[in-house]
């Protein structure tokens, strides 16, 4: 990069600190919700286990514990999506502005 503005410079790095921040703080908040869907799910399953068949049991759980496994799944999968959308729109909302803080640089 030949421009050397000190506010086109500043604000593409502000920029990119922040996005990486934020970028960050959600990988690290899907990993955790995806850790904890997989722990409710080896639970689920475990339990199902435990009231095999032959148990009473077996059908009332199966029929609570599957429908809201599912739903969690898909829920965790819906809200890795949605901040995924959010993050790449707030990366493009700010290009825009680049070009008024130096009109000679190669972001115009």
């Amino acid at each position: 990069m030949t421009n050397d503005d000190p506010a086109l410079m500043s604000a593409l790095t502000t920029e990119h600190f922040v996005l990486q921040t934020a970028i960050s703080t959600a990988t690290s908040e899907e990993s955790a919700r995806a850790t904890l869907y997989v722990m409710a799910l080896s639970s689920s399953l475990v339990a199902l286990g435990f009231a095999a068949p032959p148990s009473p049991a077996f059908a009332p759980l199966a029929a609570t514990l599957l429908p809201a496994l599912a739903i969690l799944g898909l829920l965790t999968a819906a809200v890795h999506l949605v901040l995924f959308y959010l993050y790449q729109r707030r990366r493009y909302r700010t290009r825009p502005q680049l070009p008024e803080l130096s009109p000679g640089s190669p972001a115009a």
